[in-house]
């Protein structure tokens, strides 16, 4: 092929457009989806709230300290602060999920179980859940009708522990929020009962 006619075909390529007709896509029929061979039962995207690189090394070595997990994690790198960490029992990754929030080199670990159809590189996070305490409140109180109003206040409620209702006195409610990477933390809640604040 000569220069002149490799040109040619350069000019060609640069100027293709889409019709209209074409810019709508392609369709695929879910018949035609082929079953994988991967299993992501237990698959997390996952990734730091930091625009800064994360030694990938390091993080591997101090998340299998932390977790001490029995039958292991493999972790890899996708993009700079994003990951890909499959666990090899469900169990495990529960732990880790319910453990959370996690953190490494003070930044926070964002994370979203991947599902069968999702590109882990476009994969949207920006929540975490976590737990918090909530102290000095009145006996008539410890409900969780109120833990979820407090946890509605503070960020988005997602459930309360249940061994906060057991027994006769406990001295704080444990109430797991989900926390948006956008907002702030409201730290004090005043809350009136009675004509009495807490």
């Amino acid at each position: 092929m000569t220069h002149a006619e490799m040109r040619e075909i350069g000019n060609l390529c640069a100027n293709m457009m889409l019709d209209e007709e074409e810019e709508d896509g392609v369709e695929i029929e879910e018949p035609d989806v082929e079953e994988t061979k991967v299993d992501l039962r237990w698959t997390l995207v996952e990734q730091f709230l930091t625009s800064k690189v994360i030694n990938f090394s390091l993080l591997r070595q101090m998340m299998a300290f932390l977790w001490r997990l029995v039958k292991g994690v493999c972790i890899k790198e996708l993009e700079p602060s994003l990951f890909l960490f499959q666990f090899f029992h469900e169990l495990e990754m529960k732990h880790m999920i319910e453990a959370s929030p996690w953190t490494f080199e003070q930044q926070v670990l964002l994370f979203k179980k991947l599902e069968m159809n999702e590109q882990p590189t476009r994969v949207l996070l920006f929540h975490f859940s976590m737990w918090i305490q909530v102290h000095d409140l009145p006996i008539g109180f410890m409900s969780e009708r109120v833990a979820m109003h407090i946890g509605n206040y503070v960020r988005t409620f997602e459930e309360v522990n249940p061994n906060n209702f057991g027994g006769i006195w406990r001295n704080y409610m444990r109430i797991q929020i989900m926390f948006y990477v956008q907002n702030s933390l409201k730290r004090k809640k005043n809350k009136k009962a009675g004509g009495d604040w807490v």
